[in-house]
């Protein structure tokens, strides 16, 4: 997808959390399902949270690819139009490119903010 439309090469390098940890021959002793659980607080305690910010980094690097700053502006934009939704409403960020002063160096930072 990212790939075929921009020429970079996208490597996912840390995956944090949602991983299963597998036990070779482990038994289960005893199975509980969801309603032996009373879930009334915890699911109110959830509904309750606000969440205070959230931060993602990515570092990209060409390997021959033809990519610039305003390309990969464009590919952030699209990917947070793709995602936005009621939980995650990023659809309308703020999006910002950050160089480095002439002479120092090559690239850039995008930072994308939005309400929600």
């Amino acid at each position: 997808a990212v790939e075929s439309r921009t020429g970079l090469d996208a490597q996912i390098t840390h995956v944090s959390g949602a991983r299963l940890h597998y036990t070779p021959g482990y038994q289960i002793s005893r199975f509980f399902a969801a309603h032996d659980y009373d879930i009334a607080a915890p699911l109110e305690q959830w509904h309750a949270q606000e969440p205070l910010e959230r931060q993602t980094l990515y570092q990209l690097e060409g390997t021959g690819a033809a990519t610039s700053a305003a390309r990969l502006d464009a590919a952030l934009r699209e990917a947070l139009a793709a995602t936005d939704s009621g939980a995650l409403p990023c659809g309308e960020a703020s999006v910002r490119t950050v160089r480095p002063p002439p002479g120092h160096g090559e690239g850039a930072v995008l930072v994308a903010l939005w309400r929600g």
